[in-house]
């Protein structure tokens, strides 16, 4: 994925004392970032598993590049870029009785992936994660795990070239299941994580969020007017999209949406 420069050059000439100087002034101004959107889903392929992604460049889906391999089984697989095209696969993989969270980096300079590596075992269940980065490149993953003895709600940043963080804690701390979070940038450029958690009183799931500062507030509205201004409704889902499970639609250029849930129906269901 390469950023395109479109540079105008404005030549003005100054004319002091009869001799006159060219002053030459460039400006970047940033266009699309190829592809617009990604499609990256997993599926049962006879004993194996595997992670596929598909590219769309505005007019048609590009054919389904096998990413990921393995014989155990694996579910909610999400993907997140920065604003220099290098990318972050994250998925849940059950080993042995835990479900653990795995990665693999995609780097855009040589077009490689890595190897895929442990990002969180935590208890017994490492599930429902989101991916997103914010104005400063850093990545952050949001997931639901049970170091505790029941579901909770943590987060984890990376500085870009650093490794992860320690895991924070997002809910309060309580005595009921806080499950299937959701992570996005508000208009400050801040992250806004969402998700359910059970209220005994009224014997049912209730949404909560909360807001974690990214110190970082300058120029927001500049950069995502500089994003894709694509509508994420306005990409067709892939006819090669599995039937059924759920797959995830990803927009590189949009740091507002930056992915989409699509049920087997092929109807968004959840925002990042």
């Amino acid at each position: 994925m390469n950023i395109k420069f479109t540079i105008s050059i404005l030549t003005l000439y100054l004319f002091t004392s009869g001799v006159h100087s060219k002053v030459v002034s460039t400006k970047a101004e940033p266009t699309r970032v190829e592809p617009i959107a990604q499609f990256v889903w997993h599926q049962a392929q006879g004993d194996s598993r595997t992670i596929s992604l598909a590219s769309f460049n505005g007019e048609s889906w590009g054919q389904p590049i096998e990413i990921y391999r393995t014989d155990q089984p694996i579910w909610s697989v999400t993907i997140g870029s920065d604003q220099r095209g290098n990318q972050l696969l994250v998925w849940t993989e059950l080993h042995k009785n835990t479900s653990v969270l795995m990665q693999k980096s995609y780097q855009a300079s040589s077009g490689v992936w890595s190897d895929a590596a442990l990002l969180s075992n935590y208890g017994t269940e490492n599930i429902g994660a989101t991916v997103l980065f914010d104005l400063q490149n850093r990545a952050w993953v949001v997931w639901a795990e049970s170091s505790t003895g029941q579901s909770d709600i943590v987060a984890i940043h990376r500085e870009p070239g650093m490794g992860w963080s320690h895991p924070v804690q997002v809910n309060e701390i309580n005595q009921v299941p806080d499950i299937a979070p959701n992570a996005s940038l508000n208009k400050n450029g801040d992250v806004t994580v969402s998700w359910s958690a059970y209220n005994v009183d009224k014997n049912d799931y209730v949404m909560h969020s909360k807001t974690i500062s990214t110190n970082n507030r300058v120029a927001f509205k500049q950069q995502r007017l500089a994003a894709d201004t694509l509508l994420p409704e306005s990409v067709p889902t892939p006819e090669f999209a599995p039937k059924i499970g759920a797959s995830t639609i990803h927009f590189p250029n949009n740091l507002m949406i930056q992915s989409r849930t699509v049920s087997a129906k092929f109807k968004p269901t959840t925002e990042q």
